[in-house]
């Protein structure tokens, strides 16, 4: 069993209509109802594509300097992409095709070559993982993966664990039932030198799905904090041996979808932001200093489900706000981080359709994160830049 109790019982599905939504028990309402305000640039960039998009990422492919869109979905034959090269001013150039392939439509971005480009890391379809290495033409090309193959993939994400300056690769995935954290240690660039395992075999009843990397408690090794959906959240400690001790159930106070982690205070330890759908909320887990966390109050989000979340620094006062899409209302949800590790005014910014996907990135070089969001409805990305203070 997990070191705590996790938290007992199932939630509902969300309402169909966006009617007023009570707090969690103990839960704090939004300090002030939503402004609804026109936010000074909001652009949406038409597509035009051959495929139905599913997927949306940020990185720099192309290696410029410069923040590139990254569209992947499904066509008659299978997954297809397409490539939008920044151009550093908040525009884009026309979609190209940039040559991925794979079995997923939802990839991730990360740097395992280790030069100046982003790469691309999808589920293969031979039971693998592949890399995709950006160009500076704006393609990628394959570039390996690690050896061997994987049992059932949840997620995946790029992090250094142990300090040592190569990106390394973790996988959730789960054999018999059971989950399991697969790293592949990066070996300087030139390909992955070794595979570590951690099995979890005692941890009846909790099926983790999503899983998000950070530090929390100070001793220089990547953390991992693994969510089941609607149930709980659950903390595994990294060794330097590459394994994961038994996670410690948290019993957080709103039903998890998705886990987003920052530096919300500026004390060096990153925050946990443990995001709610079904029960639409949020609640912050901030790093004690002292190898446990402190429980932030959930605030209840009335009317708004938030199907995805970005932090970025958005009004430039240095701190990580939050920033979240619901995809059912054509709309972004903008609450301003304190410096304090909590949450203050929050404002809503009208967009054409709802969107699915939201990252935030500085695509126009004013030293601001601004965001972008996938109004796939309306066959567009929607661009919200912010604007300095």
């Amino acid at each position: 069993m997990l070191a705590s109790a996790l938290l007992p019982g199932c939630y509902a599905g969300v309402p169909d209509q966006p009617e007023q939504r009570p707090a969690l028990d103990g839960g704090l309402p939004l300090v002030a109802p939503p402004d609804v305000a026109a936010f000074p640039n909001i652009v949406a960039l038409p597509l035009g594509l051959t495929f139905t998009p599913l997927g949306l990422v940020v990185g720099d492919f192309d290696g410029d300097g410069d923040l590139d869109l990254l569209l992947t979905g499904s066509d008659m034959g299978g997954v297809d992409s397409a490539m939008l090269r920044g151009h550093g001013d908040g525009t884009f150039a026309a979609p190209m095709s940039p040559g991925l392939g794979g079995c997923s439509a939802f990839p991730i971005v990360g740097s395992i070559t280790e030069d100046d480009h982003d790469d691309v890391l999808l589920p293969g379809c031979a039971n693998n993982v592949v890399v995709y290495a950006g160009r500076p033409n704006g393609s990628v090309s394959l570039w390996g993966g690690p050896e061997g193959t994987y049992a059932s993939i949840s997620t995946m994400a790029v992090r250094d664990f142990e300090g040592d300056g190569d990106n390394d690769l973790f996988v959730l995935t789960h054999l018999f039932g059971e989950p399991r954290i697969d790293i592949a240690l990066g070996a300087e660039g030139r390909g992955f030198w070794q595979r570590v395992v951690t099995d979890f075999e005692d941890v009846d009843g909790f099926t983790p799905t999503q899983l998000a990397l950070g530090h929390f408690d100070g001793d220089g090794l990547v953390d991992v904090m693994l969510a089941e959906a609607d149930l709980d959240v659950a903390w595994a400690f990294g060794e330097r041996s590459g394994r994961f001790v038994l996670p410690m159930g948290l019993g957080v106070d709103v039903p998890p979808r998705s886990l987003h982690v920052g530096d919300m205070d500026g004390d060096g330890l990153d925050e946990v932001v443990v995001v709610g759908y079904s029960d639409p909320s949020l609640q912050i887990l901030s790093p004690d200093g002292a190898g446990g966390l402190d429980y932030g109050t959930p605030v209840d989000l009335p009317g708004f489900a938030p199907y995805d979340v970005a932090l970025g620094d958005f009004d430039g006062d240095g701190d990580l706000d939050v920033a979240m899409v619901d995809d059912t209302q054509p709309a972004v949800q903008w609450i301003a981080g304190d410096g304090a590790g909590g949450l203050g005014a929050t404002q809503s910014f009208a967009l054409a359709t709802p969107a699915v996907r939201i990252h935030a990135g500085d695509f126009d070089g004013d030293g601001l994160d601004d965001l972008v969001v996938a109004t796939f409805a309306d066959g567009s990305v929607t661009l919200l830049m912010s604007t300095p203070p």
